[in-house]
């Protein structure tokens, strides 16, 4: 007999840190659309772009530590944080584990 799948538990994210992922995620999308981009030539454009790219590298940095050191995860039994990570960072796929 096939054994039924446990459904994913959901997490009740306070508003700040699901703010928190969906910036990361909007910016990592944008990032990795800018380094997809044509460069260009080297030079004066050149420059400006390695500047864009440490901006965009300092910004994943910010959104990642505030994710990561939120205090929502202290409140989680031990044991359960990894699972409830992975669910915020579905929570805002079309009906992902977790979204409100």
């Amino acid at each position: 007999m096939p054994q039924k799948a446990t459904p994913a538990p959901s997490y009740d994210f306070p508003q700040d840190l699901l703010d928190a992922q969906a910036a990361l995620d909007a910016t990592h999308a944008a990032y990795e659309q800018y380094i997809q981009s044509p460069a260009p030539a080297d030079g004066p454009g050149g420059e400006q772009r390695d500047e864009e790219l440490a901006r965009y590298r300092r910004e994943l940095l910010r959104l990642s530590t505030d994710v990561v050191v939120h205090p929502f995860w202290a409140t989680l039994e031990r044991g359960t944080v990894m699972a409830a990570r992975m669910a915020l960072k579905h929570v805002h796929d079309d009906g992902g584990p977790g979204q409100p």
